[in-house]
Order: C-alpha cells, then sequence, then structure tokens
C-alpha cells in the first residue's frame, strides 16, 4: 500500500506516477488507498470540485478507479439514457473513465439542438405560428398499469404546463387523436392505441385471464398470446393491417412501460415495439416512457437496464428512454422537449 509523504514530490501507485506537492494538511498523509475510497463516495460536480484544489487531488480525483465506480454507482439511478449518451465497445475504450461519464450522463440525452441560443429563439417562435401538427403514436404495456393517459392526455392533474385545444377525428373508428400543447414547443396530435379492449384490460388487472395482444398478429394463428412461449417467434409477429397505415404515417412513437413490472414481461413489450417500428419511417424518433405510477412507489427498472432490456442500442434512428411520473408531469416536459427538438432536425 503507498502513502503520501509530505516531503516527497511524487508518488507511484502501479504504472500510474503522480507529482505531489509538499503539504502539511492531515488528509494528504491518510493511505492513498482510503483517500481514493473517500473520493468514491462524493457525486460527479463534488469529484469535479476537487480535482481544482491541488495537483495531488487533480490527479488522485481523475484516476479511472475513482470514475469507473462513480459511473458504475450513478448509472442505475440516471433517469434518462438516449442514443447521444451511448459509446460504443470502441468508444469506452477510447475515452477514460471520467470523459465517459461526461458523454453519457442524461444531460448528454437531452441536450437541444445545435445552433446556439439565438437559433433556438428562431424555432420556439416558429413553433407558435407553424401549422404543421406531428402525429404521434402512444403504445405500450405502461398505459394499462398506469394512469398516464388520464392524468396526461385528459387534463386531471391541476397546473399542468400541457393544454388539450381539441380531438382529431380517426377513420373507422382508428386514429382519433388528442391535440397536445406545450407553451413554447408546439402542439403535437397523440393517438393512444392500446393493444386490449376496455373490459379485458380491467380484467388483466384481476388477473382472470391470459393476455391477448390485439394490436399484433402471427400469421399462423391470426392472433398473439401475450406467454413467453408463445411470443417466441418474434420475427413474423405484425402489426395488424387496420392500424399499419397509421403507422406508416407517424412523426413520432411514444412506448410506455412500467418500471415495476417483472423483467421478463421486457420481452414481450420488445416484441411489440419492433413489430410497431417496423411500419414507421426511419428517422421517426422514438421516446419510451419508464413510468412510475405514484412519487411513492417503489422505484423499479432504471431507464439504462430498460434501454438494454428492449435492445435499443442497435436502433438506427433517435431513441430516448425517460423516467416519469404517472401522477406527475415535471419528468413528462422533458421528454415532449426532447421530442420536440427531434423532429426539428428531421
Amino acid at each position: 500500500m503507498a502513502y503520501f509523504n509530505a516531503k516527497s514530490e511524487e508518488v507511484v501507485i502501479g504504472t500510474h506516477e503522480l507529482l505531489i506537492k509538499p503539504s502539511t494538511d492531515t488528509f494528504s498523509h491518510l493511505p492513498i488507498d482510503a483517500i481514493l475510497k473517500i473520493f468514491t463516495f462524493l457525486d460527479a460536480r463534488s469529484l469535479c470540485r476537487c480535482s481544482q484544489t491541488q495537483r495531488s487531488w487533480y490527479n488522485l480525483s481523475n484516476m479511472d478507479r475513482v470514475w469507473g465506480r462513480v459511473l458504475e454507482r450513478d448509472r442505475n439511478i440516471w433517469k434518462t439514457v438516449g442514443h447521444r449518451s451511448q459509446l460504443n465497445k470502441s468508444g469506452e475504450d477510447k475515452y477514460s473513465k471520467k470523459q465517459i461519464y461526461m458523454l453519457t450522463r442524461p444531460e448528454m440525452a437531452l441536450r437541444k439542438c445545435p445552433g446556439g441560443v439565438f437559433s433556438d429563439l428562431l424555432k420556439r417562435t416558429a413553433n407558435l405560428v407553424r401549422t404543421f401538427v406531428p402525429k404521434c403514436i402512444l403504445f405500450g404495456s405502461g398505459l394499462e398499469s398506469t394512469q398516464l393517459v388520464r392524468n396526461w392526455l385528459l387534463g386531471s392533474v391541476a397546473g399542468s404546463p400541457f393544454q388539450c385545444p381539441g380531438y382529431t377525428q380517426g377513420v373507422n373508428g382508428i386514429g382519433a387523436g388528442v391535440l397536445v400543447e406545450l407553451a413554447g414547443y408546439g402542439t403535437m396530435n397523440v393517438i393512444t392505441l392500446y393493444n386490449a379492449t376496455w373490459a379485458e384490460r380491467r380484467a388483466i388487472v384481476a388477473g382472470e385471464r391470459p393476455r391477448i395482444n390485439r394490436l399484433l398478429e402471427d400469421p399462423n394463428t391470426g392472433t398473439v398470446k401475450e406467454t413467453g412461449e408463445e411470443m417466441s417467434y418474434e420475427e413474423s409477429v405484425k402489426i395488424i393491417p387496420q392500424i399499419r397505415e397509421l403507422c406508416q404515417n407517424m412523426d413520432l412513437a411514444i412506448f410506455a412501460v412500467d418500471m415495476n413490472q417483472p423483467t421478463e414481461r421486457y420481452r414481450v413489450d420488445k416484441t411489440e415495439m419492433r413489430a410497431m417500428l417496423g411500419c414507421a419511417p426511419n428517422k421517426a424518433p422514438l421516446m419510451v416512457l419508464n413510468i412510475q405510477s405514484t412519487p411513492t412507489a417503489p422505484v423499479g427498472t432504471p431507464s439504462l437496464q430498460v434501454s438494454q432490456l428492449l435492445g435499443l442500442e442497435g436502433l438506427e434512428r433517435p431513441w430516448l428512454v425517460h423516467e416519469v411520473c404517472a401522477t406527475e408531469q415535471s419528468g413528462l416536459v422533458g421528454g415532449v422537449k426532447w421530442c420536440m427538438q427531434e423532429l426539428e432536425m428531421i
């Protein structure tokens, strides 16, 4: 084990040679392993501040051994991950652990479109007068187990930043939507697609019958039961013809999952999501809402693990996994802003 020596100018830890200035503080006389351990308990902001105090702290606080632990800890509590915050294997080998942390943190996933403050102001002004209303498809198993639709689209939350100025009609009972407006970012037409009827969704909650996804079909059987065994033919599952044209014309997809559902459920969710995106335009952004039913509900699957379970890393389209609460809309605002910004870049 190596120690600081107040009279020494350098110390070697393995292959790391650190330059140390003479110091009289007690902290500098601690074993280096103890100092590194203490640094791992700090948050990223505090760790960066420590690196600005003196050269010895700068060298120690920037070691991969420290930032690797911080990265491993924080990744599991980040509420947002996206295509901009993901690095492939070659990228992880190229950067230090601190650089990887800075490149993959939630702020990078939600960063604004390039162009500066003036460009952003022009875009927000244009949103006030533009007539194009993007078509958004909202679907996923999270709609059944949470109250997201009622609280977001039907205006059940007092003081909501969203306004619902009207509705759009569908064709033959399919495609009816709600116009949702966020001040400064424009309006979008949100079309909700449940994978079961109202009576079936009530029975699903009560556990009275197996799940049947009415949005999907298998060429061999015509319907798809949502059980692990029968969903093994993932490539053969398709969207039913009644909504195929609707999906082909959508501008944005929002996929809702319940963060407290069993992990094996994501296998079924992945099949439904892939089938829906198979009909969507290649550049249509995808936002996955990782929904917490209430603020006091236990925290379930983190956003990073959700992206891995759904296989989002391989998608060739903009995507984001964003944690929201069904009864509060603070997290939903950031997700909708990201959607509108991504649509501006297409």
